[in-house]
C-alpha cells in the first residue's frame, strides 16, 4: 500500500488515491503520478490562501501603520506650529522688552548727562564763591580763622553747605547792612547832635554848644 517514499504522513492522503485509482483500473505508476498532482494542488490552493491571507493581514497592518504615521505627522505638525507660533510670541515678547530696555538706557543716560552738567555747574559756582570769598576774606582781616592760601581759610572748607552756611552766620551786621567790609566802626559812635570829633571822656560830663545835652557816659 505504501511506496516507501518519504514519511507516512505525506504519503498515506497519495497512497489512498492512488489505490483509488488502482481500483478504477489505472496503472499503479500512472495512480501514484495522478494522486500526487492532485495533492500538490490541493496544497498550493492552501499555500495561496494563507499567502492571500498573509497578504491582506499585512495590508490590515500596513494601512494601521500608515494611519498611525498619518496621525503623528499631523501631531508633529500641530506642535510644530505651535512651537513656532511660541518662538514667534517671545521674539516679539523680546523685542518689546528690549526696545523698552533701550529705551529706559537712553533715559538714564540723559538723566545722567543733565546730572553731570549740574555738578559742573555747581563746581563752577563753588570756584566763584571761592573767589568771592576769597575776596571778603583778604580785605576783613577780624575773620581770619587761619589762612590757608589766598582764600585765608583750609581749602576744602567752602566746597561743604556747613563751611557755606557758617560763612554767611559769620558775616557782621554792618557788613550785610552795606557798611564796606573792612572800614572800622569807631568804639565811640558820634551821637546825633554832636559835632563830629567832639568826644565824651570816660567817667565825666562835658557841657557842648548851646541847645546840646549832656552827655553822660
Amino acid at each position: 500500500m505504501f511506496s516507501g517514499i518519504g514519511p507516512a504522513y505525506i504519503n498515506l492522503p497519495i497512497e489512498a488515491l492512488a489505490d483509488g485509482g488502482v481500483a478504477a483500473g489505472l496503472p499503479r505508476d500512472l495512480a501514484l503520478r495522478l494522486a500526487s498532482q492532485t495533492e500538490l494542488g490541493t496544497m498550493r490552493r492552501d499555500f495561496t490562501t494563507e499567502v492571500v491571507a498573509l497578504r491582506e493581514e499585512i495590508g490590515v497592518l500596513r494601512r494601521d501603520f500608515t494611519t498611525e504615521v498619518v496621525a503623528l505627522r499631523e501631531e508633529i505638525g500641530v506642535l510644530r506650529r505651535d512651537f513656532t507660533t511660541e518662538v514667534v510670541a517671545l521674539r516679539d515678547e523680546i523685542r518689546v522688552l528690549r526696545r523698552d530696555f533701550t529705551t529706559e538706557v537712553i533715559a538714564l543716560q540723559d538723566e545722567i548727562r543733565v546730572l553731570r552738567r549740574g555738578i559742573r555747574d555747581l563746581h563752577i559756582e563753588v570756584v566763584a564763591l571761592r573767589g568771592d570769598v576769597a575776596g571778603l576774606r583778604g580785605s576783613d582781616s577780624r575773620h581770619d580763622r587761619g589762612s590757608d592760601g589766598e582764600t585765608g581759610v583750609p581749602r576744602d572748607w567752602w566746597a561743604t553747605a556747613v563751611g557755606i552756611d557758617e560763612f554767611f552766620d559769620s558775616v557782621s551786621e554792618a557788613g550785610r547792612e552795606g557798611v564796606e567790609i573792612g572800614s572800622e566802626v569807631p568804639e565811640e559812635a558820634e551821637i546825633e547832635g554832636v559835632e563830629g570829633g567832639t568826644w565824651v571822656p570816660e567817667g565825666g560830663t562835658e557841657k557842648v554848644a548851646e541847645g546840646t545835652p549832656e552827655v553822660v557816659v
